[in-house]
């Protein structure tokens, strides 16, 4: 068995995901993805599916339903308790946001320091093609270097197999920004999407792994976790059917990285997948927390989304790590 594979029985994460309203400024929109762990309770999900009599749940089911998440108003009793039992669970959820108007934002006031006039020397569609592209070089995946990538696997095999066999483990994954964004559609949506369900998948800051270490802090805007990789291929992530190009994608970063290593598996193309969600409570309680998360974000902001939800991670920046939403 691969070192990579060493928790690959652990069960899997859920995640589903939507778009906020067009910001005020550039007209841009932030994914919010939503994700839960498989041990979450999930017969919340059942009870509004029933009460709301419906063979598949959604958040619009229950903003039809007039059930307002984000102001705790519901129908008359007993859909008084379910609505405050809804939001309770969702609220449990792990929110991931790809902001791609902050980046854009950055790549703008960029080019007018440099000298360059808007509408003559560029306009909003070279802004939006630099943010897409931006957003992807962000992710650790493939923003790390030779030698932290060689820091970062080397100790991993070493001290799991402990031998003084040297594999020959790729240094980088060869995914330049561009291309990655052709792969996945080409657009700013495909790169919100990559980019959010990249940041879940490399995310672990809630959990504790076999070893009974805390999974805190995993990376960073300038830093990587020892243990990322081996987490990252351990824990299969399942999304509702919305972006196959991403999963396709993610699945051959991964494969790249532990190419050359003789006792791997020949394929990890199943480790991140999707799936139908009428059939997987899971994916529409992610549906649901994600739906909230949004009408949150858009009817109260930031502040107000991070103190709802269990955890809230910024384009890689867990919220509830920085002092200044506190």
């Amino acid at each position: 068995m691969s070192v990579f594979w060493i928790e690959y029985h652990n069960p899997p994460t859920f995640a589903d995901g939507t778009r906020t309203r067009p910001s005020r400024s550039l007209g841009l929109r932030t994914y919010v993805l939503a994700r839960f762990h498989s041990n979450a309770s999930f017969d919340w999900v059942k009870r509004a599916r029933s009460f709301l009599v419906k063979d598949e749940l959604k958040y619009r089911d229950l903003t039809a339903a007039g059930f307002d998440l984000v102001l705790s108003r519901f129908p008359a009793p007993p859909a008084n308790d379910l609505g405050k039992l809804v939001t309770r669970e969702a609220s449990t959820a792990t929110i991931f946001l790809a902001d791609s108007e902050s980046y854009a934002q950055q790549i703008f006031r960029a080019k007018l320091n440099d000298g360059a006039e808007f509408a003559r020397d560029f306009d909003l569609r070279d802004v939006i093609n630099e943010t897409a592209e931006q957003m992807i070089r962000e992710i650790p995946l493939y923003r790390l270097r030779p030698h932290e990538m060689a820091e970062m696997i080397e100790p991993l095999l070493m001290d799991r197999l402990a031998t003084t066999i040297r594999f020959d483990i790729p240094l980088h994954t060869g995914a330049e920004p561009l291309r990655i964004l052709d792969q996945i559609g080409g657009t700013l949506r495909d790169a919100e999407v990559f980019t959010a369900r990249a940041y879940s998948l490399l995310d672990f800051g809630d959990k504790t792994d076999a070893y009974g270490e805390p999974r805190v802090a995993p990376y960073s805007r300038t830093m990587i976790g020892r243990r990322l990789l081996q987490r990252a291929l351990a824990v299969p992530m399942i999304f509702d059917k919305d972006h196959a190009p991403s999963v396709t994608v993610l699945n051959e970063s991964l494969n790249a990285l532990r190419k050359g290593d003789p006792l791997s598996v020949p394929s990890l193309e199943k480790l991140i997948r999707e799936e139908d969600s009428r059939a997987v409570d899971a994916l529409q309680a992610a549906d649901i927390a994600a739906g909230f998360a949004r009408e949150t974000l858009d009817r109260k902001g930031l502040r107000a989304l991070a103190a709802q939800f269990h955890r809230v991670v910024l384009n890689g920046i867990d919220l509830g790590r920085i002092d200044v939403l506190r």
